[in-house]
C-alpha cells in the first residue's frame, strides 16, 4: 500500500506543479512562489485523505458518498490554507467569487469522477468481453 501511496503521491504533486508552471507562464506578472507554497499546502492534506479514504473506504461503503466527503474536506482546506497564507479577502465581492469557483471546482470534479466511471465501465466491458470469447474457445 505505501508504494501505491507514494506512486499517487509523485503524481499529484506532478500535476500540481504542471499546473503552477501553466498558470505562471499564462499570468506571468501574478503568479509566485507563495502561490506554490498554497497548491502544495493544499495538495499533501488532501491527496493523504483522499487516498486512504478511498483505499481504505472510510465513511462508507458507496463510492459517491466518499467522493463527496472529499470534495467537501478538499474545499475546507483550500480555504484554511487561503486564510493561513493570507490570501482570502473575506468582503461580499471576494467571497460571490470564492463560491462561483467552488462551485466550479464541485463541477468540474464531479464531472472527472463520472468520465472516470464511464472510462472504467468501458474497460470492464472489454475485459468481459475477452472472457467470454477465451471461455467460449476453452469449451470447443
Amino acid at each position: 500500500m505505501f508504494k501505491n501511496y507514494f506512486r499517487s503521491f509523485i503524481y499529484a504533486m506532478g500535476e500540481v506543479l504542471i499546473l503552477f508552471i501553466i498558470l505562471s507562464l499564462i499570468w506571468s506578472e501574478a503568479i509566485n512562489i507563495k502561490h506554490l507554497y498554497h497548491m502544495i499546502g493544499v495538495g499533501i492534506p488532501v491527496h493523504l485523505f483522499s487516498f486512504f479514504t478511498f483505499e481504505l473506504k472510510l465513511f462508507s461503503k458507496h463510492i459517491w458518498i466518499r467522493r463527496t466527503i472529499v470534495i467537501s474536506f478538499s474545499l475546507l482546506v483550500l480555504f484554511a490554507s487561503g486564510c493561513i497564507w493570507d490570501s482570502i479577502h473575506l468582503d461580499f465581492k471576494s467571497l460571490i467569487i470564492y463560491c462561483i469557483t467552488a462551485l466550479l471546482c464541485i463541477m468540474v470534479t464531479v464531472f472527472a469522477y463520472y468520465v472516470a466511471d464511464k472510462i472504467e465501465q468501458q474497460n470492464l466491458k472489454l475485459i468481459n468481453q475477452k472472457l467470454s470469447e477465451k471461455n467460449t474457445r476453452n469449451i470447443e
